[in-house]
């Protein structure tokens, strides 16, 4: 298990996705993603924000310009925007697990959720 207290975090954390009863949890699965992907005949999702680069706070507005801007590459994938303290993020049906690492990395995301049909959600950090 990591030591880590921002890892750790992220793994005791709920995502929650509007729409959807219960929330993410990574090392679980989730039904309900599942209905998501199988809806729009797609495989794997990933729950991801520009907010707080590398976990270092930036202010509101920042954030929701870089989130704002995140929002326009995800056109191809179904994307549930969620809004909601502390962090802004989306929920995005369909993304390729190698296209949402690339865009965690042009955002400078120091970890994002995902997950592929009939699996549990995981937790992709930078550099492990």
């Amino acid at each position: 298990m990591h030591t880590d207290p921002q890892i750790l975090a992220y793994h005791n954390t709920d995502y929650r996705v509007n729409g959807f009863r219960h929330p993410i949890r990574i090392g679980e699965l989730s039904p309900e993603a599942d209905e998501l992907l199988r809806e729009h005949d797609f495989t794997e999702w990933a729950f991801i924000t520009a907010w707080n680069p590398m976990s270092e706070p930036l202010g509101d507005a920042e954030n929701r310009l870089r989130n704002a801007e995140l929002k326009s590459q995800l056109s191809a994938w179904v994307v549930s925007d969620e809004n909601w303290p502390p962090e802004e993020s989306f929920l995005v049906a369909g993304i390729p697990f190698e296209s949402a690492v690339a865009l965690a990395r042009v955002y400078a995301q120091r970890a994002f959720v995902y997950g592929r049909a009939g699996e549990p959600a995981r937790l992709w950090v930078e550099g492990q």
